[in-house]
């Protein structure tokens, strides 16, 4: 009896530390309980134009139980999805993707928003320079595709088209580009979230082990738990 009571005490203290690291890692994260406080949600609350329509959002998400789920259900595909999200050329309005991602998929919206701080101004240089390269190089495949850029000595400088003719050939090439870093940010995307799928299904096993924890035995929205 007494070895019961001091085994579940140690499973109760080791639990609380987990809890702790986890909010403090979680800290930067959309979390349930304070997500109107979110930064990316605080700003339209604040606004007059979008305040309700926030209000709604942050009711309607603390509703949907697979956001906050760490089933492996919920989780993998976030992992998946928030992996293709980070490594895509759309630095700036990842996290809002992120978001509506989550809603779409049925995800885990704190893994999914967490993956995009993959691609911050200290890696989106290497990480979209591979992402680029890796895309020509696959689509480079294909019969049909052929390689966009500007070649200044094809621009007819004598007329009062030119800058139009400009524009027109950087607006091509931007967006070749953007569809070529996009192929190879959703290859890389892919193999990263494989790799992360993989980690968290060995870590989610081990961690079952606890009373305190089962990734696939999360209460839903019902209040039942699931198999």
């Amino acid at each position: 009896m007494i070895y019961g009571k001091i085994k579940d005490k140690k499973l109760r203290e080791a639990h609380g530390d987990r809890v702790r690291r986890a909010k403090r890692y979680l800290r930067y994260l959309p979390r349930r309980a304070v997500l109107h406080k979110y930064p990316l949600i605080s700003r339209f609350s604040k606004s007059k134009w979008f305040a309700r329509g926030a209000e709604a959002f942050v009711r309607a998400a603390r509703k949907r139980f697979y956001l906050w789920s760490f089933r492996t259900a919920h989780a993998i595909p976030a992992i998946y999805v928030g992996s293709i999200i980070s490594f895509m050329p759309i630095f700036g309005i990842q996290i809002l993707v992120a978001f509506i991602a989550s809603f779409v998929f049925r995800a885990n919206v704190m893994i999914m928003v967490a993956l995009q701080f993959i691609t911050n101004p200290f890696t989106i240089g290497p990480i979209y320079g591979a992402a680029y390269y890796l895309g020509n190089f696959l689509l480079s495949g294909l019969p049909s595709y052929t390689p966009t850029f500007v070649d200044s000595t094809t621009i007819d400088t004598e007329t009062v088209l030119t800058l139009g003719q400009t524009g027109m050939k950087w607006l091509k090439v931007f967006f070749h580009k953007f569809w070529v870093t996009s192929v190879g940010g959703m290859v890389i995307g892919y193999f990263f979230a494989f790799i992360c799928s993989i980690i968290y299904r060995i870590v989610a096993r081990k961690a079952s082990t606890s009373h305190f924890f089962h990734p696939d035995s999360t209460n839903d929205d019902s209040g039942k738990k699931n198999p």
